[in-house]
């Protein structure tokens, strides 16, 4: 059996990953929605959507973060937590 420090550990390596190219995807897409190339307002709201998605990913990964170091302690509270 996997500790949940471990599979919250993975978890939070896999969003760290992710995080840039998920963000920079989504920028990319977004910007061939719009249609009149010269709309700086239409552009201007693809980088606040995709800076939102950006601070959403990071609050994910602070609370993974926070789950972790709870759960760390968790497990430490007890010799067998686990049956070992």
């Amino acid at each position: 059996m996997e500790h949940v420090s471990e599979v919250l550990e993975s978890l939070i390596t896999d969003l760290r990953k992710n995080r840039d190219n998920e963000v920079c995807t989504a920028g990319e897409v977004l910007v061939q929605y719009i249609t009149d190339h010269s709309d700086k307002e239409a552009y201007r709201e693809v980088d606040r959507q995709v800076t939102r998605l950006a601070r959403a990913w990071d609050l994910m990964i602070a609370h993974l973060e926070r789950s972790l170091a709870r759960a760390v302690v968790i497990e430490g509270k007890c010799e067998n937590f686990y049956g070992d």
